[in-house]
């Protein structure tokens, strides 16, 4: 039968196009699913947690923006980082509340999901709607390697907005390429911009827009095709190399440069650790194992079989997609150079002091992530709109073709790996972050006890590193809690924090002290006219600060002036059994009470000095 005008034919055709509609919408609908599991994952593992070290710095930064002015403290560097955008984030979260940590992790899954949604759109903007953009996806979405910057808030400031303009960089930079519109230019600058506002390592989106450009929007050798991009996209040229000359000049200027050495001596290590072992066990699900050096923040420490059979797989994969596809090697490149880069930059910086092991951090790979979702939809998946792309071979060098079950094994394992690997990280912040039971814990005793005295202390390394000071000294990071604690240098009740952040009485370790006093009941009895006391014995701590306890029974209230190593202090006794704490300088010889109001006595019972030492707890 000869199909009519309306009839059968035309019925197929509507239906092909339904089917067609139905296909690409329900690969958009799993790929939001993939997003929203993510994102369920994320939201479980950030909440639970807490700040940590270098956010404690951030954030008292962001509360003393005044005294540096507005510019002042957005230029300021950080770590040898400008990040003005994270500087702006932090000043929200501090205005908040005190160490609001809801609107804080809130803020690193806003920015997941923005993440996680501009890698969706940057596949589909390439590849199209189709099943073969859910593998570098899910890549992405699972991959343990960007959960140590996701947990540690001032890294997940830095880096997931790095992650954002990567990904929507790379969108309107190859919608520039296929219009020449200068509009999406702007868009893609704007973006490069908004991303070295928040990390410096923004800078590395610009080699991978050029390489896209040459790659895949131009043909002939590699002179040749250098030559052709420049003459059809000059613009970008131009406004790049404004853009980066600018930046690198002025970060030149402004900011410190911790790391000088220029030997090389430990770069061959940091490669060795970072492209071998973090590498490749990263890209397949791994490391399933993590070293708990100095919890919450731990490292990479994949079984030896893992990082071999990690290594086989990805060579597998590309000699599989070589085989079977041209123009694979290229996108191959580009994802090793972006991850020598990373190692470059590791190596040369701290690297320097932390040699192979800074190679197994995580947080200088996480990037990677990015190149590594969008080099495996070059390989695989052909590139709308370029001159050249990857495609079938019309004679593949290998017959064999992988049936679907093989690909959806390989990405159910990659994801399930990835999800065991996070899952084992988030534990550490979850129960092994000290800085937050500490925080809890003298929120509680304070609330308990009411205003307190204390003296300064440095605090433990679990709670704030060393290289955080003067930060880790408890009166800058208690300042930050807004409790009513003071810190004098001379208080009737004084006490010291432990370091599991309760609250103890403070008591003098050994030094010099006053031998038992003549009268009988009252020790060294004083009255309107003074008396000085002979301490006598050993001289106290050299390196922790001395203090002075003065235990006294008065007959009433009184100012005394207490004269100690040549400095004298007008101080308060109150009536009844008490003790006076002075801060004391030098080794006292004696010390004199006078100044007495007139009809008091004074019995004093001890004078002691010493190094300060916890006392019972309170």
């Amino acid at each position: 039968m000869i199909p009519t005008r309306g009839g059968p034919m035309k019925h197929r055709g509507w239906a092909s196009q339904l089917s067609v509609a139905r296909h690409r919408s329900s690969v958009v609908a799993v790929c939001l699913l993939l997003i929203a599991g993510q994102l369920v994952l994320r939201a479980w593992a950030v909440f639970p947690s807490f700040f940590y070290a270098d956010d404690y710095v951030l954030l008292a930064d962001a509360r003393d923006r005044g005294a540096s002015g507005a510019a002042g403290y957005y230029l300021a560097d950080f770590n040898s980082n400008l990040i003005p955008g994270v500087r702006l984030l932090a000043v929200a979260v501090e205005q908040a509340g005190t160490l609001e940590w809801t609107l804080a992790a809130s803020i690193a899954l806003a920015l997941q999901a923005a993440a996680s949604l501009a890698a969706l759109a940057m596949l589909l903007s390439l590849h199209g709607r189709r099943w073969g953009i859910v593998p570098p996806l899910l890549l992405y979405l699972f991959s343990a390697v960007t959960v140590p910057s996701y947990m540690w808030w001032i890294a997940a400031l830095c880096q997931l907005p790095l992650q954002i303009c990567f990904f929507l960089g790379v969108l309107t930079w190859v919608a520039y390429l296929r219009t020449r519109s200068l509009r999406w230019l702007a868009a893609c600058v704007t973006l490069v911009v908004v991303g070295l506002a928040f990390y410096t390592k923004s800078a590395l989106i610009a080699p991978v827009l050029a390489f896209l450009a040459v790659g895949y929007f131009a043909r002939g050798r590699l002179l040749e095709r250098v030559r052709s991009t420049v003459a059809a996209y000059w613009p970008a040229l131009v406004v790049f190399t404004l853009l980066l000359g600018g930046y690198t000049a002025y970060y030149r200027v402004t900011v410190p440069q911790p790391f000088t050495d220029e030997d090389g001596a430990q770069m061959g290590q940091v490669l060795s650790s970072m492209l071998g072992t973090s590498l490749p066990t990263s890209l397949v699900g791994g490391p399933w194992r993590w070293w708990d050096t100095t919890p919450p923040v731990v490292l990479a420490q994949p079984p030896i079989w893992a990082i071999s059979l990690s290594s086989v797989a990805l060579v597998v994969l590309a000699c599989y997609g070589f085989l079977r596809r041209t123009r694979t090697l290229r996108a191959w490149a580009m994802l090793a150079a972006y991850a020598v880069a990373l190692a470059v930059l590791l190596g040369g910086s701290r690297g320097q002091i932390y040699g192979a092991i800074s190679g197994l951090e995580f947080r200088y790979l996480t990037d990677v992530v990015c190149a590594a979702t969008l080099a495996l939809g070059l390989v695989f998946l052909p590139l709308k709109g370029a001159v050249e792309s990857s495609e079938e071979r019309t004679a593949p060098l290998l017959l064999w073709h992988a049936p679907r079950w093989v690909t959806v094994a390989a990405c159910v394992a990659v994801t399930v790996g990835g999800v065991v690997s996070t899952v084992g990280y988030v534990g550490f912040w979850h129960h092994d972050n000290a800085s937050a039971s500490f925080v809890e814990r003298l929120r509680a005793d304070v609330d308990r006890l009411g205003p307190v005295d204390l003296v300064p202390q440095t605090l433990p390394d679990s709670v704030m590193p060393a290289y955080t000071s003067p930060m880790n000294q408890s009166p800058d990071f208690v300042d930050l809690l807004d409790l009513p604690v003071t810190y004098p240098d001379s208080s009737d009740r004084i006490g010291m924090i432990d370091d599991d952040g309760s609250v103890h009485g403070m008591t003098i370790g050994p030094g010099p002290r006053t031998a038992p006093g003549p009268s009988e009941g009252c020790g060294w009895r004083i009255g309107e006219r003074g008396r000085s006391l002979r301490l006598d014995g050993t001289p106290g701590s050299q390196i922790a600060p001395n203090w002075m306890r003065i235990a006294y029974l008065s007959s009433q209230a009184s100012v005394a002036q207490v004269t100690l190593d040549g400095t004298t202090r007008q101080e308060s006794v109150r009536p009844g059994l008490n003790n006076l704490y002075l801060r004391a300088e030098g080794d006292p010889g004696t010390v004199r009470i006078d100044g007495l109001e007139p009809g008091t006595t004074l019995c004093i019972d001890v004078v002691e000095v010493g190094p300060q030492v916890l006392g019972p707890a309170w």
